[in-house]
């Protein structure tokens, strides 16, 4: 009787485990919206468009626009396509911007070529981080799931 109960214990435990929710990344797969801001500069209308796959690994889109008269150096209305690539490990989003796609840029200036570390909120709908390129001034970037 003792051994039928004491199998009985740990079925349930094996049961209860299995059932449990493990934290997992959240998917980021979609369009996201918001502002870059960049210090020294400004600030732009900023969009990623993400594929995320099951090992975590996301690729997309970004966009930015200026969007107002407060930008030290670009003309209202310049903007810029790039690609980018990333990683996605709990609640963190690392990304590098790959290349440039497209830009509508006076020819003395181009793009940063943007990293940066977004943290992603716990309902997964919005993310926020810091972003660097060598040749240019920093900055952040917050955004919003579509």
């Amino acid at each position: 009787m003792l051994r039928v109960m004491k199998n009985q214990l740990l079925a349930f435990l094996l049961l209860s485990l299995s059932t449990l929710s493990f934290a997992q990344a959240p998917d980021l797969t979609g369009k996201w919206e918001g502002v870059m801001h960049q210090d020294e500069v400004g600030s732009y209308w900023f969009t990623m468009d993400l594929v995320q796959f099951d090992d975590g690994t996301v690729t997309g889109l970004s966009a930015l626009q200026v969007q107002n008269d407060d930008n030290a150096f670009l003309e209202k209305y310049s903007y810029g396509i790039l690609r980018l690539k990333g990683q996605v490990k709990n609640t963190s989003f690392y990304f590098f911007d790959t290349d440039t796609l497209m830009q509508n840029l006076s020819e003395d200036f181009f793009w940063c070529i943007k990293e940066g570390l977004l943290d992603i909120s716990s309902n997964g709908k919005e993310m926020s981080g810091p972003w660097s390129d060598p040749n240019c001034f920093p900055g952040t970037i917050e955004l919003q799931k579509q």
